[in-house]
């Protein structure tokens, strides 16, 4: 479990824009923290059905895995390291799917 942590919090680092990375990685470490403390509420719900913990375990591991695919990196896209590589990444997405619109603004 320790060795999956560390290899997430440096995954999660490494995939963030540089001028974003602490307040992405601070965000990370939240959501991380609120997991950790609810998934021993989701036993609780294993009492009445035993499967429930599992298969909510198991839904959001695949989510995260599906997640992983969509990530820059994999789709034949170089590494982001600021906030302007993600506007133009977007832009170069939004004019892919949509060849008459105009470049999406990020705020």
């Amino acid at each position: 479990v320790s060795c999956a942590f560390a290899g997430g919090y440096v995954l999660s680092a490494e995939v963030l824009p540089t001028d974003v990375r602490a307040t992405g990685l601070a965000l990370c470490s939240q959501v991380a923290r609120i997991g950790g403390f609810l998934s021993p509420l989701l036993l609780l719900a294993g009492d009445r059905s035993p499967p429930v913990p599992y298969a909510v375990w198991g839904a959001l591991s695949l989510l995260a895995g599906i997640a992983t695919w969509l990530l820059p990196e994999l789709c034949g896209e170089g590494s982001l390291e600021s906030v302007d590589d993600l506007r133009q990444l977007v832009a170069r997405q939004s004019r892919r799917h949509r060849p008459g619109a105009a470049a999406v603004r990020i705020a």
